[in-house]
This record gives C-alpha cells, sequence and structure tokens, in this order.
C-alpha cells in the first residue's frame, strides 16, 4: 500500500513537470523520480535474522544489529500513528527490540492490527517479535 501511495504521488509530480516550463520542470522531475525510487524501495523492506544479528532492511538503508546489542525483543504498539483518530477502533502492533545502549527501536516492517487489545498475542506481530526473542537468546 506504501509503495502504491508513493507511485501516485510520483505520478502526480510527473504530470506536474509535464505542464510546467523552465527550472520547475527540471524540480517537479527529479522530485518524481526520487519519490518514485522510495516507492519502489517500500518492496524490499524486510527484516532478516542471522547468526550473527538482526539485519534491518529500512526505506532510507540497511543495517545490522549484532546479537550482543539487543538486550531483548517483545511485542508493542506502534507509537507513529498515535494521533490517528481510528486508533479508537483498532490497535497496530510492532515488534520492538530494546538495545542495551538504552535507545529502542521499532520494527515496523512488520505491523499487525487488532480491534481487541486481547487479540494481541495472536497476531504476526506477536509472533515475528518471539521467534526473534527466541534467536536473540540462542545465538548468546
Amino acid at each position: 500500500m506504501l509503495c502504491l501511495g508513493f507511485l501516485l504521488l510520483a505520478a502526480f509530480l510527473g504530470g506536474g513537470a509535464a505542464f510546467a516550463a523552465g527550472g520547475a520542470r527540471v524540480v517537479f522531475a527529479v522530485l518524481a523520480a526520487l519519490v518514485a525510487a522510495l516507492g519502489l524501495r517500500t518492496l524490499f523492506l524486510r527484516l532478516v535474522a542471522t547468526r550473527s544479528g538482526l539485519r534491518v532492511h529500512g526505506l532510507l538503508g540497511n543495517r545490522t544489529y549484532a546479537w550482543s546489542e539487543l538486550q531483548r525483543i517483545e511485542l508493542g504498539r506502534d507509537p507513529v500513528n498515535s494521533m490517528n483518530p481510528l486508533q479508537a477502533f483498532h490497535r497496530q502492533w510492532i515488534p520492538v527490540a530494546h538495545l542495551t545502549s538504552g535507545r529502542t527501536l521499532t520494527l515496523s516492517q512488520i505491523t499487525s492490527y487488532t480491534i481487541r487489545q486481547s487479540a494481541r498475542d495472536t497476531t504476526l506481530a506477536a509472533r515475528v517479535a518471539a521467534e526473534l526473542e527466541l534467536a536473540r537468546a540462542a545465538a548468546r
């Protein structure tokens, strides 16, 4: 869905480039290309657990966290959309990694939605968080 949104925005900017003149045409064309590249990048967002650690493929780049850098991984709520008025009707769950440095890392590549709080442990995000925690514990 995120990919589609970015590609629609890129098409809109491309249409703006077609109707613009001079320097504005170049600006719109460059923006359209950048937004399209971001849209295509969303197809490759993922988490990869390896023997050495957790590789996070994000929107703007990749990062590997060694298992020793991760204190624990658990299920949490996604705070990004806390201002969404629909949060009153559904909850958004994501795995959260707590780093040994004290920072928290939201692994929003895996997101699950429920209407009831009690259904949180049956979500894909809960299963992924549990499996990543098992992999982290086994690597120690």
